[in-house]
């Protein structure tokens, strides 16, 4: 989270004189501080705890607060990126799936190209001059029976 923290002040009892504010405070003086000033007595010895502890007025500890935050965030991120994975792998299943039937798709368009270049030729070898058309099977039949025809193979006409 990017947003700057707030320093907040809270309350120490001093175990020995200190400088805060450049103004010396006495032993058993009680003083607000924020947690960098607290750190600064502590290392100096002039305020009880354990390295890392900070007690404030109502005995929360600054350190633990802290790690929560920090802990927080952690959880916070992974429940974000748990959710972007979730909606990624998803999106990615249904890319998968587009991109099968984008291939499949090609190869039935190549095999219909395939086919029309066939077809094509077929058709320019049947457009061919040289080439005598086959003979139909209405060509092959005799005329039909009933039909009188002459030596030169026309039917009489009937004059009336």
């Amino acid at each position: 989270m990017d947003t700057p923290l707030k320093l907040a002040k809270f309350e120490v009892t001093l175990i020995a004189p200190a400088k805060i504010d450049r103004v010396w405070q006495p032993e058993g003086a009680i003083v607000w501080v924020t947690p960098k000033v607290a750190s600064q007595l502590f290392e100096a010895g002039a305020i009880s705890g354990t390295e890392g502890e900070v007690l404030i007025g109502d005995e929360v500890d600054v350190a633990f607060e802290t790690l929560v935050d920090a802990r927080a965030e952690k959880i916070a991120n992974g429940i974000v990126a748990a959710a972007v994975d979730t909606a990624m792998s998803g999106l990615t299943a249904e890319k998968d799936k587009a991109l099968a039937q984008a291939e499949a798709a090609n190869a039935r368009a190549e095999k219909a190209e395939a086919r029309i270049t066939e077809l094509e030729g077929e058709l320019a070898d049947l457009r061919k001059p040289d080439a005598a058309p086959e003979p139909t099977p209405e060509q092959n039949t005799p005329p039909s029976e009933g039909a009188k025809t002459t030596r030169r193979g026309a039917a009489p006409t009937k004059k009336g």
